[in-house]
């Protein structure tokens, strides 16, 4: 899957149009992940901690008010990067699920609209949707993705700027996540099937007419003290059994 992203116009009033201008002049800058604010801040939010499967409310009301400083299109970088781990085990799917659930808020407020506007006309939906239909993907990260693609996608519907001009020339692309790398999101390759294998394929000897070669039979009747002296013992009757057995005392014993 190839995703490119678009800047479309976020919907808003001037202090949404004034915090878009600031975040698009810092975004014709080459931005770097690895070590950067972006990257720190989403690592806060979605790094599984315990048994709490999403952020805490108030974290994310935080980054969505304060984060408007932020390079928008590096904090979508940064959770596109999360999105991806969806398949990479238990502590991958519930990266990717804090990940959604920051955007869901995102798209659910109508104050602080800088991050879902952003996400919502980039090639990361293309991610996002992959994460929500992939067959191998999480249950709860599978209804949860497509709960936040579809909350995304009506807030960019009903989101158009006022006064824009109809028919206006759309934005220049840019390539928004290729510094993650190769973003295909296939489902992981199945391994083919082991063929059967029988354990007891060879093994061809019939031991019950043949013994194995170690085996080395008697040559004689077994002799010995202790079977000499069995013979003698005479057999056990009811009565020498009984008066050879000690006495029992049940309340005695337990109170031993």
């Amino acid at each position: 899957v190839c995703f490119r992203a678009s800047r479309a116009a976020p919907r808003g009033g001037a202090e949404t149009t004034a915090q878009t201008s600031a975040m698009t002049s810092r975004t014709s800058e080459a931005f770097v992940l690895d070590g950067s604010e972006e990257k720190r801040a989403i690592d806060k939010l979605c790094t599984p901690s315990g048994v709490r499967l999403v952020p805490a409310e108030a974290d994310v009301e935080d980054f969505l008010r304060t984060g408007s400083r932020l390079n928008a299109q590096g904090v979508v970088i940064a959770l596109s990067e999360r999105l991806l781990t969806y398949a990479s085990g238990e502590e991958g799917w519930r990266g990717a699920y804090r990940a959604v659930n920051v955007l869901e808020r995102a798209a659910s407020t109508s104050s602080h609209r800088w991050l879902a506007d952003v996400f919502a006309n980039s090639s990361a939906m293309d991610l996002l949707d992959a994460v929500a239909n992939d067959a191998s993907t999480h249950a709860q990260l599978k209804h949860k993705a497509k709960a936040c693609a579809e909350a995304l996608r009506r807030g960019a519907t009903s989101g158009a700027t006022p006064g824009a001009a109809p028919g206006a020339a759309p934005a220049a692309t840019t390539d928004l996540l290729a510094q993650l790398g190769d973003l295909s999101v296939a489902s992981p390759p199945t391994a083919p099937p082991t063929a059967f294998v029988d354990p007891l394929a060879g093994l061809t000897t019939d031991f019950a007419s043949a013994p194995p070669s170690s085996y080395v039979p008697p040559t004689a009747p077994m002799r010995g003290p202790g079977l000499e002296a069995l013979r003698d013992v005479p057999p056990t009757t009811d009565a020498t059994r009984l008066s050879q057995t000690k006495a029992f005392d049940f309340v005695g014993d337990l109170l031993k």
